[in-house]
């Protein structure tokens, strides 16, 4: 057990603010390098989305191609197995229903484009049939839109002899078309290329009739792809709301990043928590340190030699004054057991701890420097946590109080023995009570105490409490015929009323005034009733302190 070391010098208080300082900077580059990468995740959703959008759009395209191809076969395959003649055009139209539930009418032009026959009552659209039918070519089929009439589309089909039959249909077959293929949430439109208007687009394809209206400068902004239709005038148009999938996708990305900025906010406080509870254990250390440094300099500043030892007696600690007593330094004396350094000490002190409160100080002789010197040992117990955990030993050094009890025992019963073998009477009064009690009644001379006494009768028996009778020798005893110095003052002081004359009164007088030596001649009664004429010789300190 060592003096504890001086604590470092650096300052806590700056340490405390360079480490707060650092947690911040440490939890701001972690939500900042946070923001980085949801900003980073945030162009990759968006990237992907773009993607997602622009393959699906082209798929939609290839279906719908498909899909009209199919159609124009279907609708050819059934034309071929039903030629035209004069009056059966209802006929026909009703069969072709069954592949375009949608379609009104069907008109036939020749080579040249001159009407052959038609099923409607009136053909106002010749021209853009006409017109259409030079575009398509020599191509086997072409679908084609018109905004006449609130929109109606046309499928041209080339037959074996050039003539070309063509199918009128409503704008609401195309949407049906496309029900069974798009599937997603992802935008798009059709469009007219001819007309630039919009045919279908992706959000009104649950719309009984949609309105037939030009492409937006809003949808050319968020255009990714424009994809050709084989076999007609119109082309998917991929669309791609940057802002409002950016809108869907922030309370995701910023859910995350709150969530995180939380997790940091409740870890600084963990840690902030953990610096306030290691700032305690350091304040404590140091309280600990500074105890420990002050109890060691007591231990080092008292006179008495201080051992501390483990329960089974091996030695922790001593003090600089055991050190020196014992000739071991303290680092050392751990290798060493109690009874090394005491021999002489009653092992039951060290083996039975419930003994401790019982016993006294046990004195025991140790050898220092060549002498032999008495030390009284007194035994505590050090107790950690309800378990015992060792011994506080304290040697006291009576070597001189016990050469001075025996020269006092030897001067005192040299006192006695010239006490008791003297041939005269001696009796030892205490008058310190008499003397108190006549200042407290300001009482300064005989007269006064002759005043005293007269006016009250319990005065005298105060007066006689407080002369005692603390030593008597034999001579005395047998003189007054008693055996104890209580039946001496019996004899002496309390044997009725106080007269002027008699040994209280005188005492009470010399008390008061002097002389400090007081003779007289007077007669005493003994236990036994035998009257005896004896000399008082009574002599008083000169200090007041000696009554």
């Amino acid at each position: 057990m060592s003096t504890p070391s001086s604590l470092p010098s650096s300052s806590p208080g700056e340490s405390r603010a360079a480490l707060r300082r650092a947690l911040v900077v440490l939890v701001l580059a972690m939500l900042g390098l946070l923001a980085w990468q949801l900003t980073q995740e945030y162009r990759q959703l968006l990237d992907s989305q773009k993607q997602l959008s622009q393959g699906y759009s082209a798929q939609l395209a290839k279906h719908l191609s498909l899909n009209m191809r199919l159609k124009a076969q279907a609708g050819q395959a059934m034309l071929q197995s039903s030629p035209a003649r004069a009056g059966d055009g209802s006929e026909l139209v009703t069969a072709l229903r069954s592949i375009f539930p949608t379609v009104n009418s069907v008109a036939w032009l020749d080579a040249n484009g001159q009407l052959l026959a038609d099923s409607a009552s009136e053909s106002r659209d010749l021209g853009f049939i006409r017109n259409q039918q030079q575009r398509s070519g020599a191509a086997p089929y072409h679908f084609a839109f018109s905004a006449l009439d609130g929109g109606a589309l046309y499928l041209l089909l080339r037959q074996p002899d050039d003539s070309h039959r063509v199918l009128r249909m409503r704008t609401s077959a195309l949407r049906g078309w496309l029900r069974e293929q798009h599937q997603s949430e992802h935008d798009w439109l059709l469009e007219d290329l001819l007309s630039h208007r919009v045919i279908a687009r992706a959000d009104d394809l649950q719309q009984a009739g949609g309105i037939i209206a030009p492409v937006t400068a809003a949808e050319q902004a968020q255009s990714l792809e424009l994809i050709a239709l084989p076999g007609s005038d119109w082309q998917l148009r991929a669309l791609f709301d940057a802002e409002r999938a950016g809108n869907e996708l922030m309370p995701t990305l910023a859910g995350k990043f709150l969530l995180f900025a939380l997790c940091s906010l409740l870890t600084l406080l963990a840690l902030y928590g953990l610096q306030r509870e290691q700032r305690s254990l350091q304040r404590l250390n140091s309280e600990t340190r500074r105890s420990l440094r002050q109890a060691a300099s007591a231990l080092g500043a008292v006179e008495e030699r201080i051992l501390v030892t483990q329960a089974d007696g091996k030695v922790r600690y001593l003090n600089p004054q055991a050190e020196a007593l014992f000739g071991v330094p303290s680092n050392v004396a751990g290798e060493l057991h109690l009874l090394d350094l005491l021999p002489d000490l009653d092992p039951l002190l060290l083996n039975s701890p419930q003994l401790s409160s019982d016993l006294g100080a046990e004195l025991i002789r140790v050898e220092s420097e060549g002498r032999e010197r008495l030390f009284a040992v007194t035994r505590s117990d050090i107790s950690e946590v309800g378990r015992h955990a060792g011994y506080v030993w304290v040697l006291r050094d009576v070597t001189d109080e016990q050469q001075a009890m025996r020269v006092l025992q030897e001067t005192r019963r040299r006192y006695q023995d010239i006490f008791d073998g003297t041939g005269v009477a001696l009796c030892v009064l205490d008058l310190s009570s008499l003397r108190s009690l006549l200042l407290q009644h300001k009482l300064r001379d005989a007269a006064g105490l002759q005043r005293w006494l007269q006016a009250d009768a319990e005065h005298q028996q105060l007066l006689i409490e407080q002369l005692r009778i603390t030593e008597a020798n034999q001579v005395a005893l047998n003189l007054l015929g008693v055996k104890s110095t209580e039946q001496a003052w019996q004899q002496l002081i309390d044997n009725g009323p106080i007269q002027p004359d008699d040994l209280r009164y005188r005492l009470a007088v010399a008390v008061l005034e002097g002389p400090n030596l007081m003779e007289l001649e007077t007669q005493l009664v003994t236990a036994q009733g035998l009257q005896r004429h004896v000399w008082l010789v009574l002599r008083l300190p000169e200090a007041s302190r000696g009554m």
